[in-house]
């Protein structure tokens, strides 16, 4: 849809400070962010970077768990092996996982 009308409108320094602050948190352009306001549309914050680096980690410790599942429901000889190593990387991950949340 072509969009052929435009608006002029003015803010106090209050006002354009808060519109940039929620703008640049939204990042979104100013024009889709007011938009979305207009059409009642939630404007959310997108989450942090850390946060898909987070998601990825519990991705790899729910794979572990499935293989660890797997192995247990095949009774192969060399499943207990398999746990045991499966369980020492879920046991870094953690650790992993707890180093990034902590920031140490």
């Amino acid at each position: 849809m072509k969009r052929n009308h435009e608006i002029k409108i003015r803010f106090n320094e209050k006002e354009f400070e808060q519109l940039t602050e929620k703008v640049r948190k939204s990042k979104l352009s100013r024009e889709k962010f007011i938009r979305q306001c207009i059409l009642k549309k939630s404007v959310k914050e997108p989450p942090h970077l850390d946060y898909y680096k987070l998601l990825n980690e519990f991705n790899h410790i729910g794979n572990n768990l499935n293989q660890i599942a797997k192995s247990l429901n095949s009774r192969q000889d060399n499943s207990s092996f398999l746990v045991e190593v499966t369980i020492e990387e879920l046991r870094n991950m953690i650790k992993n996982l707890d180093e990034k949340v902590r920031g140490d």
